[in-house]
């Protein structure tokens, strides 16, 4: 069995745990709501609890997985990078998922010299460096991953800049996929991306842009190409398309992938 049909079998097995979930009473994971605090006051978040899923199957609370300037641990989808730890393979304890998308367009654009939103962005890597499996990312300009949470200067307010931010890895966007409902219950829902696409045609761009639902979103999980252990032209994505979830490694610098899939960033707790 591929990595691709492997994680296609992985996400139905998650889907269906969520739809036959054992009787009340017994431990599952969820999204609660819970006020936290941000720079110059507090504010209520969607937060993901593991409660339930097997101690081996969890990042203990304290596990670092970005690196002093905010870039994501690099990984595999099934293995770490160099010495770095398989980080796909558990998913934190407990993590912050952020209020919206990283805002790519509209007032808060970014400008012309940046890297527009694309997946080497938010993970923190320079574009012409992400194909190359290097054991670490290679510095940004921005020096950090998810940058526009952590101090982008279009972030004019900075109130996120009290905590990291990071992109989460495919297994940790999965289990979003399948808690999707919570998340949208506290952030909102993205009313014009309610119904399915038919013989391929694109839905209208959201007119609210805090749900999640209808959505393709990057994951900092790469693949590699073939048996290569020194390259990687795609990252997997997760699809949040109701009635049709899918998971699928995807290029990661073709300009039109950024435009089309989104980026949702988390915190650890």
């Amino acid at each position: 069995m591929n990595a691709r049909h492997y994680y296609r079998y992985s996400l139905m097995l998650l889907v269906l745990s969520a739809v036959f979930c054992p009787a009340a009473g017994v431990r599952a994971q969820y999204i609660k709501k819970e006020k936290l605090p941000i720079k110059g006051g507090e504010q209520e978040f969607a937060v993901f609890y593991a409660d339930g899923m097997p101690e081996t199957a969890q990042w203990p609370l304290g596990t670092v997985i970005v690196d002093d300037v905010g870039r994501t641990t690099r990984h595999q989808v099934t293995r770490g990078n160099g010495r770095n730890r398989n980080i796909n393979s558990k998913v934190s304890a407990r993590f912050i998922i952020s209020p919206f998308d990283v805002p790519i367009s509209g007032a808060e654009v970014w400008t012309t010299g940046s890297v527009q939103g694309e997946w080497n962005y938010a993970v923190g890597d320079q574009g012409y460096f992400s194909t190359i499996l290097n054991e670490q990312f290679q510095d940004a300009v921005v020096k950090t991953g998810c940058f526009w949470f952590g101090g982008h200067k279009d972030n004019t307010t900075g109130k996120y800049n009290n905590r990291k931010w990071r992109l989460p890895t495919q297994r940790e966007l999965m289990i979003m996929m399948v808690l999707q409902d919570g998340i949208n219950t506290i952030y909102g829902i993205d009313k014009d991306s309610l119904s399915i696409p038919e013989n391929g045609k694109k839905l209208p761009e959201p007119t609210e842009t805090k749900g999640m639902n209808g959505k393709i979103y990057w994951s900092a999980t790469e693949e590699p190409d073939g048996n290569s252990t020194t390259n990687s032209q795609k990252a997997w994505v997760v699809d949040f398309t109701r009635g049709k979830p899918r998971v699928f490694p995807t290029d990661k610098l073709k300009a039109e992938e950024t435009v089309k899939y989104k980026l949702r960033c988390v915190s650890d707790y």
